[in-house]
Parts: structure tokens; sequence; C-alpha cells
């Protein structure tokens, strides 16, 4: 049975999450803290996006603690609504297809993801190939999507290009 077509939101910005530590040997994955350069980093590219006016219909966020402490620091910044914050379990670990799930799941207007690798970097790729040379650690990827902007788990049928990408080590 084939796929059926979901549309992509109009504008969609990729944020994977600042720096975390590998301090805490007993701690999980999913429950590592951010470091002082990912408390420091998040701020700040969050005044870099603010800067640029960007503005968030939605805000998914993955339920690890490194993404909550990320998105705790940069909404304020962002001027952000914490209504329109919403953490969903699919993100973290998720696979390209998780992700276009997740961000065709009905939502329209401007959606802010925030999540981990591989995925983001796998989902960059399928939106605007060779557009984004990676994700570091706090890096962003913002996309603007045509307005007839479909997805299946395997495959995108939009034009989407990329309006702009950034990272915090990028002066």
């Amino acid at each position: 049975m084939p796929n059926p077509q979901k549309h992509l939101p109009s504008k969609l910005t990729l944020l994977r999450h600042a720096k975390s530590s590998w301090t805490d040997s007993g701690a999980t994955d999913h429950d590592r803290t951010l470091n002082a350069r990912g408390r420091r980093d998040a701020p700040e590219m969050a005044r870099r996006l603010a800067e640029r006016g960007l503005a968030f219909d939605h805000i998914l966020c993955s339920t690890a603690q490194r993404t909550r402490e990320t998105a705790d620091l940069m909404l304020p910044i962002l001027g952000a609504d914490r209504d329109n914050l919403q953490f969903e379990s699919r993100i973290y670990e998720a696979s390209i297809s998780d992700l276009l799930s997740v961000v065709t799941s009905g939502f329209a207007g401007s959606v802010l993801l925030i999540g981990h690798n591989p995925g983001l970097e796998g989902l960059c790729e399928m939106l605007c190939p060779g557009c984004v040379p990676g994700m570091p650690t706090c890096a962003v990827a913002s996309f603007e999507v045509g307005t007839s902007g479909t997805a299946t788990g395997e495959s995108i049928d939009a034009s989407v290009n990329l309006a702009f990408y950034d990272f915090p080590k990028n002066l």
C-alpha cells in the first residue's frame, strides 16, 4: 500500500541541540544535560535567529534533556510562546522518515524542530541536496517550502530552498 502524501509546512527550521555533557557516566543518552559551551551557544543562536525576525507557529522538540534545555534557553530570546512548544518522543533517535512524519502531521506555517543527528543531517539532505554541509551542535538550517510541498515517508515532492544556515562557530 503506498504512503499517502502529506503537506510540509511553508517554513521549516531544523535546529540541532546545543553541546551536551558526557561527564555523568551514570546518565543515559536521553538524560544528558548541556555543558558550559552548550549553555553559551544556545542563547547566541537564539539571538541570531531573532535578528532574522523568525517567529514560529509550532515548535517541536525531542524529549531528550539536552533538547529541552536548548529550548528553555532559546525560547525567551526568540519571544516564542511556550504554548506553541510540543515535546515529541518520535524526534529522539529519529530516522529521516520519522522526522518527515513528525513535520507533516498537520502543522502549517512556520515550524521549528529541535532534534538530533544523524536524522537532522539526513532530512537536510533530502530537503535540499548539497545545501547544508553538516549539522554541528546548535546548528540551524531554515528552509522555505513551495506552496504545494508534499512528502511521503521516503520522498519529498516540493520546491525547497535553503533560506539560511548558521552554527555557533560561524563568525
